[in-house]
């Protein structure tokens, strides 16, 4: 069974780093969870990459990073979250990027597309 609850050392992808994406990446971050962020705009995402280093605890030794690709960011990640609104932007890729068995999360509206849905379903991949 997945060990949700300890963050400690598994990487998170935050794919929508806006204002909800942002706020729940500085918790993961707190909780100990490496998190890699991808947004379209990259002077926003730098500019949320750097305020949640900057802002962190002094003893949290997790860090977020920006991603140029919503491959990029889900390379070898245990966690998937999509926070886009109407657009699928976790993809075949995303999730064959990832770790195997990566907990997956859709927070936006469509963050993930049907065909995608069927191939995490395929690979007894659940998605919440």
């Amino acid at each position: 069974s997945k060990d949700v609850a300890n963050l400690g050392g598994k990487k998170t992808a935050i794919i929508g780093a806006g204002n909800i994406g942002s706020k729940i990446a500085a918790k993961l971050v707190e909780r100990g969870s490496e998190v890699s962020m991808y947004r379209r705009k990259t002077d926003k995402l730098n500019k949320v990459v750097g305020y949640i280093n900057v802002s962190k605890p002094k003893y949290t030794i997790a860090i977020a990073t920006a991603a140029n690709s919503v491959a990029e960011a889900c390379q070898k990640a245990d966690i998937l979250i999509g926070l886009t609104n109407g657009i699928a932007v976790i993809d075949d890729i995303a999730i064959s990027s990832a770790n195997p068995n990566p907990l997956i999360i859709d927070i936006g509206k469509g963050s993930i597309s049907k065909n995608t849905v069927k191939f995490a379903h395929s690979l007894n991949i659940e998605i919440y």
